[in-house]
């Protein structure tokens, strides 16, 4: 007769320890380790117990495999699970030392977006860039980008090129191209102004009359 094994997910099992881990920058990760254990049908134990109205015999339940694993989520996804406590922690300081210590490059991911009109015609445009950093591990590009709660990392590239109305490109950030982007912004905003300016009722109301007064005959001066 085969033995019945109750398997336990490691994300379900024991927080018994907390790591630490810091970068040479100083950086401290907090490193929640849990320990699962799945268990087997054992020996049946002396005497009976009653069971169901009948006596029966009661098995004793024993220790099939003991497993430590750690999971996290930030600064990106990390699902380490082993019997060898050792080398789940060197995997995990491993891990994270590819992430933190990388040579990390900003860029700006730049996004000219045009509105878009449902029932309305028109046109518009507008500009927003971000810092991003991005580095090769293996061969194989990364990216990360910060939040509240530190920062992500994502595996790959981010999307760049037309996608419908938004067009998103990736920029090293340097004094130069910084400087660019800024003034680029002072012109949209310079524009926005004159735009808005030209377009009060005023405006509008001047212009119509000249129109009128273009289109009426001059009058006859004899």
């Amino acid at each position: 007769m085969s033995k019945a094994t109750r398997r336990q997910d490691p994300r379900n099992g024991k927080l018994i320890a907390t790591w630490k881990w810091v970068s040479k920058s100083g950086k401290v990760v907090e490193i929640p380790v849990r320990m699962s254990m799945d268990t087997a049908d054992g020996p049946f134990l002396d005497g009976n117990k009653k069971v169901g109205g009948r006596m029966g015999r009661r098995r004793h339940r024993v220790t099939d495999k003991v497993q430590i694993g750690v999971f996290l989520s930030e600064p990106r996804k990390i699902e380490v699970v082993g019997t060898d406590v050792e080398i789940v922690r060197k995997t995990v300081f491993s891990m994270l030392g590819n992430i933190y210590e990388l040579d990390w490059q900003p860029y700006y991911r730049v996004k000219l977006t045009s509105p878009f009109y449902f029932d309305e015609t028109g046109t518009g445009m507008s500009i927003e860039y971000e810092t991003i950093e991005m580095a090769q591990e293996d061969g194989k590009w990364m990216w990360r980008y910060q939040h509240n709660r530190g920062f992500t990392v994502e595996e790959g590239q981010p999307k760049t090129g037309m996608d419908e109305d938004e067009m998103t490109a990736l920029v090293p950030v340097t004094e130069e191209n910084t400087v660019a982007l800024d003034a680029i912004c002072e012109q949209i905003d310079a524009l926005r102004k004159y735009i808005s300016d030209f377009m009060s009722p005023e405006k509008i109301q001047e212009t119509l009359r000249k129109a009128v007064q273009k289109l009426l005959p001059v009058p006859d001066a004899s």
